[in-house]
C-alpha cells in the first residue's frame, strides 16, 4: 500500500511538473490569460502584485478588510474559509494552477485537480520575513514568466519604505507600540517576529514590546511602562479608539496619551507578504511622520 502510494505521489509529481511548465510559458505567452486557484491571502497578494488576479480563492472579504492591498477586483471565485476551502468547488472549476502553501496536508488530493506549486510560506529561522517574501515574489514572478513584474513590484515596495523612512527621520530611534485593540481593555501587541518588525527596522523606530513572538494579547495597562513611546494602533477591527476606553481614567493616564504620541492607521495585515511591507510603511510614514 505505501509502495502504491508513493508511485501515485510521484507519478503526479512528474505529471504536474510538465504541466508547471506548460503553465509558466502560457502565462508568458499571454499575460493574465492563466486561470490561477490561490489558496492563501499572501499568496493573492503576491500574485496581484505582479499583475495576475486568480481566478479563484479563499475567503476574499478578509482579504479586502484586512489585507486591502494590492487591490483585488471583484469577480473572484470564493473557494470558502482558509481552513475549509471547498475542494470540490475548486475541482469544478478546472483552474490551469493551483498555487497553495507547502504547509497544507492534502497536496496530493489538490495535484489530482490541476497542476500545483506549493509554495513555503514559513521563513528558515535565519531569514526575515520580508527577505522571504521578496524573494518569493521573485521566484514566483519568474516560474510565471513575468520577471519584470517582479522587479517592479520589489522596487515599489523599497520606495515606499525609503519614504516612510524620510518622513519619519525626526523620529529616528522612537520606540513604538503597535497595537490592535481587542475591546476596551485588551490590544494586541506586536512583538518582533514579522513583517511590521521588519518595517519597523528599515524606517528607523524601535519596537517598544520586547516579546518575541507575532503578537501578544495584553491589558492596555502593559503599556505603561515605556515613558517615551508612540502608540500606533491598526485599525484592523474597528476605526478610532474604542468609546469605552477614551473616557477611562486608565487610558488617560498613559504616558503616551499624555504626551499626546498616538495614531491610528488603516488596515494593515500582520500576517502580509512582501507587498504588506510597503502599505504598511506608506501608512506609518503618512501618520506618524505628522506627530
Amino acid at each position: 500500500m505505501q509502495a502504491g502510494r508513493s508511485c501515485r505521489r510521484g507519478f503526479c509529481r512528474m505529471l504536474g511538473a510538465a504541466a508547471l511548465a506548460a503553465c509558466a510559458g502560457h502565462a508568458h505567452a499571454r499575460p493574465g490569460r492563466i486561470r490561477i486557484a490561490a489558496l492563501e491571502h499572501r499568496i493573492v497578494e503576491t500574485l496581484i502584485a505582479i499583475g495576475l488576479v486568480p481566478a479563484a480563492m479563499q475567503d476574499p472579504e478578509t482579504y479586502r478588510r484586512w489585507v486591502v492591498e494590492p487591490f483585488l477586483p471583484e469577480g473572484v471565485v470564493d473557494l470558502g474559509t482558509e481552513a475549509e476551502p471547498n475542494v470540490e468547488l475548486l475541482a469544478d472549476l478546472h483552474p490551469d494552477l493551483i498555487l497553495t502553501p507547502g504547509e497544507r496536508p492534502d497536496l496530493d488530493r489538490l495535484a489530482m485537480i490541476a497542476p500545483l506549486r506549493a509554495l513555503t510560506m514559513t521563513s528558515a529561522p535565519a531569514v526575515r520575513e520580508y527577505e522571504h517574501f521578496r524573494d518569493l515574489l521573485l521566484n514566483l514572478a519568474d516560474f510565471l514568466g513575468r520577471p519584470t513584474f517582479g522587479h517592479a513590484a520589489v522596487a515599489a515596495v523599497e520606495a515606499d519604505i525609503a519614504g516612510a523612512r524620510r518622513r519619519l527621520a525626526h523620529r529616528a530611534g522612537q520606540p513604538v507600540f503597535l497595537v490592535t485593540f481587542v475591546d476596551n481593555r485588551h490590544v494586541w501587541v506586536y512583538g518582533r517576529s514579522n513583517l511590521f518588525q521588519d518595517v519597523l527596522d528599515r524606517v528607523g523606530l524601535v519596537n517598544a514590546w520586547a516579546g518575541e513572538g507575532t503578537f501578544d494579547v495584553v491589558g492596555i495597562d502593559r503599556l505603561a511602562d515605556r515613558w517615551d513611546a508612540m502608540l500606533v494602533f491598526i485599525e484592523n477591527n474597528a476605526p478610532g479608539v474604542p468609546a469605552d476606553l477614551a473616557a477611562s481614567p486608565l487610558w488617560q493616564a498613559l504616558p503616551f496619551v499624555r504626551a499626546g504620541r498616538v495614531t491610528g492607521i488603516a488596515s494593515a495585515t500582520p500576517f502580509g507578504a512582501f507587498p504588506t511591507a510597503g502599505r504598511f510603511a506608506r501608512l506609518l510614514g503618512t501618520v506618524a511622520g505628522d506627530l
